[in-house]
């Protein structure tokens, strides 16, 4: 912040001096800064992209606040198997192996990888530790990122999900820029240019070509197949009443909203799902336990 102080004081434009730190401050800003010295509007333009980062925040903390209790209940299941696989499970291995007796296949197999986590415990932990930083130094080269977008839209049921958060992110940025005066071309490429997800991105650039090229943008995003039918529609309703910067953004509430409902349905199908198999694996090791007690017991008897 004091290189951008310093390039204003010495005369350089608010936006050019945001521009030259592109690492910290996104395209979009400087953008919308630049309409903003040209119109005088500079005050208006501030608090118009304090809004949208405003509007922007406010949808990643309710997905991720939808996501806690999930994450919670993996980790508290992956908890207790872990403990039960480490420490319990074992301490019948040697019980039964001091009887001697038949144990039922279940038993056996659930006895052996007890014994393989427990004596394999601190390669596996480091196993999974060199493939999450190899996954998060994947995350940051240009092809692993690619992947990893590719990848999330065609996960089935969070494809469409990852899909909407990406038009959301596009309409949002096109309509504050749009907002502020800066030219429909200008505005597309920024907008392009700030989705997050690289994949999309590539998706969303021919609908900067085919504008240039003089079509409007509901017929270029609905050429492009990146946006349903209500969002093609809804876009061409902003075209023809001269109001596509608010029909913009309207766009993207809607989208939000439909990304919250998606998420909240997914949820409420994979909590109970989420339960059950944790009920079905405890509830296996229980039996495995279980079962040569009840046989040693019917031959005592």
């Amino acid at each position: 912040m004091r290189d951008v102080r310093d390039r204003v004081k010495s005369g350089q434009d608010l936006s050019s001096a945001i521009a030259a730190f592109g690492d910290m401050f996104p395209p979009l800003y400087a953008a919308t800064l630049r309409a903003g010295e040209r119109s005088g509007e500079m005050e208006q333009v501030i608090r118009r992209f304090i809004r949208y980062q405003q509007l922007v925040t406010e949808t990643r903390k309710r997905i991720v606040s939808a996501l806690v209790y999930p994450a919670a209940l993996v980790g508290l299941s992956v908890a207790l198997i872990g403990v039960m696989m480490i420490w319990v499970m074992p301490r019948f291995t040697d019980f039964f192996s001091n009887l001697r007796v038949d144990l039922p296949l279940l038993t056996r197999i659930t006895m052996g990888l007890s014994i393989f986590v427990k004596n394999n415990f601190v390669f596996l932990l480091a196993f999974l530790v060199v493939l999450v930083l190899a996954v998060a130094r994947m995350s940051r080269s240009e092809s692993g990122r690619g992947f990893i977008s590719r990848l999330q839209l065609r996960i089935p049921l969070l494809g469409p999900i990852f899909h909407r958060l990406g038009l959301s992110e596009f309409c949002r940025s096109l309509a504050t820029l749009l907002a502020g005066g800066i030219p429909i071309i200008t505005s597309l490429e920024v907008a392009v240019g700030a989705v997050s997800n690289p994949s999309f991105r590539r998706r969303l650039e021919p609908v900067t070509d085919s504008v240039r090229q003089g079509r409007s943008l509901s017929i270029s995003l609905d050429e492009a197949g990146v946006g349903s039918d209500i969002v093609v529609d809804m876009v061409e309703v902003g075209e023809a009443t001269g109001s596509l910067d608010v029909m913009l953004s309207d766009v993207s509430d809607f989208l939000d909203e439909e990304v919250e409902t998606s998420l909240q349905r997914i949820l409420s199908l994979l909590e109970p799902v989420m339960l059950v198999l944790m009920g079905i694996i405890v509830a296996t090791l229980l039996i495995s336990v279980y079962l040569p007690l009840f046989s040693l017991l019917g031959q005592v008897q």
